[in-house]
């Protein structure tokens, strides 16, 4: 771990352009990751029609990009705490990029999934190394807020999805959609300039003269000499593995956290994949059911800042935990109207209580565990929750496939709200030792940081 004086320099410090350079990539990555997990969902339809496939073939097919989530999650994801976050970043922007636009080359559903699988890897091993970085490097004043601000980024993406959807699949059909993926391709350079190793990956590799550089961009004009005299406090922490998150009094939080990840995810995924389908019987059309995935998306943003906000002044459990019943009783109303000005305004709540939620559960998760923990337990979580995104768009394929009521569709995916609003309730926010947790909610952080 790093030392009191470099931690409180980072905590302390004024948000300036460095800081700006990584909130700006980090944002960037994210908006393509929610391009690339939406974007299924915006073609569904018209793959379904063109390989003539069932409702539970698509969702299967759908889940291959999530368990290449779930690997990447776990495996790139622990990998940073070695190899560095840069290099992982990299290869996973490459991957998703690459081969998302292979998947709109494809000619078979054998390709499709392959590819969707590879693309998933990188997805995956992405997310919890931008939730890592601006976790550790931007102020902690407003910490939460700008690691929500950045969450908005797969909202941004899930928008521009199934908006470029309505203006492209008319004319020149599902393919040019995921050829798109290529564009991100341009931030490595951007990554490989701007964004910085863990301090405590530059500890170990003893890279002295890369930590007093990245502190002075942080805080330009620091006290090069002050940085040397507290080396002597720098200590190296023990490899972290998976029984670390278990240890401490953080096995129980530890478990609620992976439950409310499966859960949160499959309520997303499962919505983006099937919400247009599931109120076809109201709303008939494409381009209006893609205005469904715009709102679901688009009302996330809104939440996501303003919970965002919220929790750095009151905290970020019972605030959660409020969000997540919302979001069941709005999710099963959806199936109880016909009435589109009501299906457009649960569709806004849902969308402001799932994924909105989301990225405000993303944060605080970010900031529970200790520092030199935090790549490997969001990839963990992540993980854990990547098999609910790959259950959900199996459970909304086989729902439409029985032809149940749509009331029981959608109360399917309402339940695992309250689901996650009672495991909250068990996750600690007590100050244990050992754990440098976000014990009281976003934005308060153990004094054990220190």
């Amino acid at each position: 771990m790093v030392s009191n004086y470099v931690r409180n320099v980072i905590d302390g410090s004024k948000f300036n352009r460095y800081h700006l350079a990584i909130l700006v990539i980090s944002t960037l990555i994210v908006v393509f990751e929610g391009y690339d997990l939406v974007v299924f969902g915006s073609v569904v339809p018209q793959i379904i029609r063109e390989w003539s496939l069932t409702p539970v073939e698509a969702g299967i097919l759908g889940s291959y990009g999530l368990l290449g989530m779930l690997i990447g999650s776990i495996i790139l994801g622990s990998l940073a705490d070695k190899f560095g976050r840069v290099n992982i970043l990299i290869v996973s922007v490459a991957l998703f990029s690459v081969f998302t636009f292979l998947i709109g080359l494809s000619t078979n559903t054998t390709q499709f999934a392959w590819f969707r699988l590879i693309a998933g890897l990188g997805i995956g091993g992405a997310m919890p190394n931008v939730l890592a970085l601006v976790s550790e490097y931007l102020p902690k004043a407003r910490r939460t807020t700008l690691i929500a601000f950045t969450m908005t980024g797969m909202q941004m993406g899930g928008m521009l999805a199934p908006t470029l959807g309505i203006f492209l699949i008319p004319s020149f059909g599902w393919r040019p959609l995921l050829w798109v993926a290529l564009v991100p391709l341009l931030l490595i350079p951007l990554i490989y300039k701007y964004v910085p190793d863990s301090l405590n990956l530059l500890v170990t590799k003893r890279k002295k003269d890369k930590l007093e550089s990245l502190l002075e961009r942080i805080v330009p004009g620091i006290d090069r000499k002050r940085i040397i005299a507290e080396k002597s406090e720098i200590l190296v922490q023990p490899k972290v593995s998976l029984p670390d998150l278990f240890k401490n009094n953080l096995a129980l939080s530890t478990i609620m956290l992976w439950i409310i990840y499966f859960m949160g995810l499959l309520m997303i995924f499962g919505l983006n994949t099937w919400l247009p389908s599931l109120i076809k019987e109201s709303v008939p059309s494409l381009q209006t059911g893609l205005a469904f995935l715009i709102v679901l998306n688009g009302s996330a943003i809104l939440g996501t800042v303003v919970f965002g906000l919220l929790a750095d002044k009151n905290g970020a459990k019972k605030q959660l935990i409020i969000i997540y019943v919302a979001g069941a009783i709005a999710i099963s109303l959806l199936g109880f109207t016909t009435n589109i000005p009501l299906l457009y305004l649960f569709s806004a709540i849902a969308g402001i209580c799932t994924t909105g939620a989301q990225n405000l559960l993303n944060a605080f998760t970010s900031q529970y565990y200790p520092y030199h923990m935090r790549s490997t337990a969001l990839g963990f979580a992540n993980g854990v929750g990547r098999i609910g995104g790959i259950v959900g768009p199996t459970l909304g394929g086989v729902l439409l496939s029985l032809a149940v009521p749509s009331q029981f569709n959608f109360i399917a995916f309402g339940i695992p709200g309250a689901i996650i609003a009672i495991a909250l309730i068990f996750v600690s926010t007590k100050k244990e030792s050992g754990n440098t947790s976000w014990v009281k909610g976003a934005g308060q952080l153990s004094e054990q940081t220190k």
